[in-house]
């Protein structure tokens, strides 16, 4: 059996101060007994978009990560053992919201 580890889901918005971002991220890596981890970016439910990725990628390395790979799961051009190996290696993974609807269909698309 793999090692469990804890599952954290955080809502997005606009409220709360980035200090208190900053620490709910932190406590994330904390929890998972990380403290610079290199997190697979899912990007699926934003399309992918880039802008959407510098911003959450932004606050993930403010919080202390030390890298944040896109996997670009939603992209026609997609290449599965590159995003497979993204995903195994990292310490963390990181779904992005958006339009979680179109991100599910997205990822069911490349599977």
């Amino acid at each position: 059996m793999r090692n469990q580890r804890p599952v954290h889901l955080l809502a997005g918005g606009r409220s709360g101060t980035r200090g208190d971002l900053y620490k709910l991220i932190q406590r994330v890596y904390t929890d998972n007994r990380v403290i610079h981890p290199t997190i697979a970016y899912i990007g699926a439910a934003s399309g992918d978009d880039e802008s959407f990725f510098l911003r959450n990628s932004e606050n993930l390395r403010a919080a202390g990560a030390r890298n944040v790979i896109p996997t670009q799961l939603s992209s026609d051009k997609v290449d599965p053992e590159k995003a497979k190996e993204i995903l195994n290696s990292a310490d963390l993974v990181y779904v992005s919201g958006g339009d979680v609807f179109e991100g599910i269909q997205s990822l069911k698309r490349r599977t």
